[in-house]
């Protein structure tokens, strides 16, 4: 980021609103650009603009398009959960990507209560936080979401959120691992989800083969498109 670029967003913090799309990635930022984009306090620190600050900031009220990039550490949870208790400071948001952090049910539960325009969830290498007692009766539901991305989470995640999520509206679904990963898994979880998805065009799954009871489970609803790829 160059410092005409800085000095701009800083001298003029309505056009702000014009930023309709932001990465933040630990990898790619480094303190000076963060503090000169957001024109926020110097006391933050670099970990905080990158992964809490943001939303909290008020600042970006049209992102329709975010994507974060947590450290993997063990405030890694921490950071993912503040960052979704302020995903309601940017509601216009319609795509979401979180990568690389750790993630619980009820975290995902509030995620879609606080961004209820969401329509593209895109979840990359997370790991599944401890789940406390009532967590297993959530219902992770969205009416507007018609994709759902899940790549390199480990199995327990997969497992314990498509066991939980219901989207009635979507329309394509990809699951992935490693081409290296030899273990099948989650077949009762994939076919409990897509006996919810009453619109699927899309089932693009290796984390197990497709059997006759998943083709059931996904024709089985009248809507469902014809030409559903598998």
């Amino acid at each position: 980021m160059n410092e005409p670029v800085q000095v701009y967003f800083q001298e003029n913090k309505p056009d702000r609103d014009q930023v309709h799309r932001l990465r933040i990635s630990p990898l790619i930022c480094n303190a000076s650009d963060v503090h000169g984009i957001l024109a926020l306090p110097k006391r933050l620190s670099m970990k905080e603009l990158l992964n809490i600050e943001i939303l909290k900031s008020g600042e970006f009220c049209n992102l329709v398009e975010l994507s974060v990039r947590f450290e993997g550490n063990e405030w890694s949870e921490l950071k993912c959960s503040t960052l979704i208790q302020h995903l309601s400071n940017a509601p216009k948001l319609k795509k979401l990507g979180l990568n690389h952090g750790k993630m619980s049910l009820s975290h995902l539960h509030q995620l879609h209560c606080n961004a209820q325009q969401l329509e593209v969830l895109d979840l990359v290498d997370l790991t599944l936080a401890s789940t406390m007692e009532g967590q297993e009766q959530l219902i992770l539901s969205s009416i507007t979401l018609t994709e759902l991305y899940l790549f390199e989470c480990t199995e327990k995640y997969k497992e314990s959120t498509l066991n939980y999520m219901e989207y009635t509206n979507l329309k394509i679904l990809q699951v992935h691992v490693s081409p290296t990963h030899n273990e099948k898994y989650g077949e009762q979880q994939l076919i409990r989800f897509v006996s919810h998805c009453q619109y699927l065009e899309t089932y693009s799954v290796s984390i197990h083969p497709i059997t006759l009871e998943n083709m059931e489970a996904i024709y089985a609803n009248e809507r469902a498109c014809d030409n559903a790829i598998v």
